[in-house]
C-alpha cells in the first residue's frame, strides 16, 4: 500500500470510524500502526485535535491532493494541538 493510500485509508476512518478516532486520541502510534503505518521513534506524537466526522468528509479529497509524497506518519502533524 502506497502512502497514499495509507493517508486515504486514515482519512477514510477519521470520517466514519468512532473506535478508531478514539484509539487514535489515545495512542497515535498503535492506531496508525493498524493501517501500516510506521511512526518513527522521536516523532512528537502530542495530543492531537481531530476534525469533526464531517469535516474529514468534507475535505479529505484537498487534503489528499496536498500531501501526495508527504509520508503518512508526518501527515498527522495536521492534527497535533
Amino acid at each position: 500500500m502506497t502512502d497514499v493510500q495509507k493517508l486515504k485509508a486514515l482519512f477514510d476512518k477519521l470520517g466514519s470510524d468512532d473506535a478508531f478516532r478514539a484509539r487514535l486520541e489515545a495512542d497515535p502510534k498503535a492506531a496508525l500502526a493498524e493501517l501500516g503505518v510506521h511512526v518513527p521513534d522521536g516523532l512528537p506524537t502530542g495530543t492531537i485535535r481531530l476534525p469533526s466526522k464531517e469535516e474529514v468528509q468534507a475535505n479529505s479529497a484537498q487534503w489528499l491532493s496536498h500531501a501526495e509524497g508527504t509520508p503518512t506518519a508526518m501527515a498527522m502533524f495536521f492534527f497535533l494541538k
